[in-house]
């Protein structure tokens, strides 16, 4: 697994709880897989209902229990489980469906298109490893996490440390934008709210003062000037004084120019944009990423 690439999170619902724990290991090692492990569908469908994006496949055991209260090896969670995965890709919610069973004929009318089940496995060691390789390029298929890949360097600023962890959805949803041909105003915000988030870090760290952000925001103009060492006296901040150059020249140039950008059309501009203009910034503002990374770093 790639150091600076997240372990893919994947569900596993399984009542087996002695059959799973080496199989995390497993997955994990020779995979990058996270397996998270439920031992019947109410559960695991109780933590869909409020993290269905943290998953990017799920794991589902043949014969398992609906509840913990039910009983054991039932066919009924499988059917129950399927139903509601495919209710929610109606709702525009999809994950890639395993099945792992150790009555592969008995299941195996389940693997149909209409399911999105993409394949059934009999459990053994063998078909394990067959399994897990086929979830990682189910995983990897998926556009967001192929573009976490591509640029796993920059993402990995989203680890809490640098970052909060699902800001990321920021990112991602402004390089798939800058993709298409229908990008929105909103797809600009999201790259002006990363810089937002490079300022609150820099407040944090005690690189910007508090004054800098009036309301509880960062005013960008602000705080631009004073990390390019160019005047921030103010009517208001008179005692404020000539700010010290932390942007690197080019850093600063590239933070102008994603700031005005981005500011102009999250706003109220009218004139037609294509998605070369939210690309210019987007990238521009993973080189701002990356240098904060470095910056911080140099902090401890």
């Amino acid at each position: 697994m790639n150091l600076m690439q997240s372990p893919y999170k994947v569900m596993i619902v399984d009542d087996d709880t002695r059959y799973v724990a080496p199989q995390k290991d497993l997955a994990y090692t020779k995979f990058g897989l996270e397996l998270i492990h439920y031992t019947n569908w109410e559960e695991a469908q109780t933590e869909l209902i409020d993290n269905f994006n943290f998953y990017e496949a799920i794991i589902i055991d043949g014969k398992g229990q609906l509840s913990k209260d039910s009983k054991t090896e039932d066919e009924s969670h499988l059917s129950v489980a399927i139903g509601w995965l495919k209710e929610q890709k109606g709702r525009g919610l999809s994950i890639p469906i395993f099945i792992n069973t150790g009555f592969h004929d008995e299941i195996s009318k389940y693997h149909r298109p209409d399911n999105d089940v993409i394949e059934i496995f009999q459990k053994g060691e063998n078909q394990t490893l067959k399994m897990f390789d086929s979830v990682r390029k189910a995983v990897e298929s998926k556009e967001g996490r192929k573009l976490e890949n591509l640029y796993a360097d920059v993402f990995s600023v989203f680890n809490n440390h640098y970052l909060p962890a699902e800001k990321k959805a920021l990112l991602l949803q402004a390089l798939i934008a800058s993709q298409n041909q229908n990008c929105l105003k909103s797809d600009f915000n999201a790259v002006r709210e990363l810089l937002e988030l490079v300022y609150f870090k820099l407040n944090v760290i005690g690189v910007l003062d508090n004054k800098y952000f009036p309301s509880g925001r960062p005013n960008f103009e602000w705080c631009y000037r004073f990390l390019c060492n160019l005047d921030v006296s103010t009517p208001t901040w008179k005692d404020s004084p000539i700010g010290y150059a932390t942007f690197p020249v080019h850093i600063g140039y590239i933070v102008n120019g994603v700031k005005n950008v981005s500011s102009v059309f999250s706003h109220s501009y009218n004139e037609e944009y294509t998605p070369y203009a939210l690309k210019s910034i987007t990238y521009g503002v993973m080189e701002v990423l990356l240098w904060l990374k470095k910056f911080v770093d140099t902090q401890k």
